[in-house]
This record gives C-alpha cells, structure tokens and sequence, in this order.
C-alpha cells in the first residue's frame, strides 16, 4: 500500500536518491525535521559527516527544498545557535 508521501515523492520517496554513507542526521535534515534534527545533535550525531558524494546535512536539506533548515544547520555547525538548541 503507497501512503501519500510515498504518493507525492515517487517511488522510493526521498530515499530513492540517497548515497551511500547517508547518516540519520541526514535523513532527518532532507525531511525537514528539524525537531528530529535536534535530538539527533543532542545525542552526539556528527554534523561533519559526509556522505559517498561529499553532501553533509546543511545540503541535503538545502536539496529537499528546507534552505531554512539548512541555514539553521550551517549557523549550528559555526556554533551561532547552540543555546537554541538546548532552549
């Protein structure tokens, strides 16, 4: 049975495109769930990752079309947000 994300990304959703190395973080960040994003940092994931095609989130969210996610991500990693984040 095809859910209506499924419907709306295709198939294999926003999956189909992914590179080998993609992190959860990764995932988290194409999606746009920046709630998730959150946990993920809190939990030590490593936002200098980078997957088999030299991507790390900030672009796979800024390819999914979340450039506000990807902003967020980028002020992060240069250490501008990390009260927001705890907040």
């Amino acid at each position: 049975q095809v859910n209506a994300a499924q419907k709306k990304e295709g198939p294999g959703g926003i999956f189909r495109d992914l590179q080998p190395g993609v992190t959860p973080l990764m995932l988290a960040a194409r999606g746009g769930r920046r709630e998730m994003v959150r946990a993920l940092l809190l939990a030590g994931a490593d936002l200098a990752a980078r997957d088999a095609t030299g991507k790390g989130a900030p672009e796979h969210a800024e390819e999914a079309g979340h450039a506000e996610e990807a902003r967020w991500l980028r002020q992060f990693a240069a250490g501008e947000n990390r009260v927001e984040l705890l907040g």
